[in-house]
């Protein structure tokens, strides 16, 4: 892959790829290409990627930063995804303090409560948990605080 010149800014802002096979070595090679040089994307959607695990964070949260500035990224969706079971705990261990917008919806997820932390001490302000079994369960209460 060829890259522009580093004095030019890339302006993609919205990044779709649903169902694309990903797997966290393709976020942490991009990284690596990347590396030194920020994505400003505001917007990702890789849901329906079952090869992703939680881990896949910490290489957009990378990606979308530059050398001396935050991530740009806002909107995260992952949702249908059955390899993020740990994402709740990664999401809190990796920098995106500019995150709002995060789906999880029908992706399989353990200790859902503990994304408390990201609307409670981060900037999360909407979280989409369709299809997560959470009926008779303490979770939304947990979630809530």
């Amino acid at each position: 892959m060829v890259l522009p010149p580093r004095e030019a800014l890339p302006s993609l802002q919205v990044l779709s790829l649903i169902d694309s096979h990903l797997t966290d070595e393709f976020f942490e090679a991009l990284q690596k290409l990347y590396q030194g040089r920020q994505l400003p994307l505001t917007e990702i959607d890789i849901s329906s990627n079952n090869d992703l695990t939680g881990k896949c964070v910490h290489s957009l949260a990378k990606i979308t930063a530059g050398e001396e500035t935050q991530s740009t990224l806002k909107k995260l969706r992952l949702g249908v995804c059955r390899g993020v079971e740990i994402l709740p705990q990664e999401l809190i261990e990796c920098d995106l303090p500019c995150l709002q917008y995060l789906n999880i919806r029908k992706s399989k997820i353990s200790e859902m409560h503990t994304l408390s932390k990201l609307f409670m001490e981060r900037t999360l302000t909407t979280l989409i948990l369709d299809g997560q079994k959470i009926a008779n369960t303490d979770t939304l209460e947990k979630l809530l605080g």
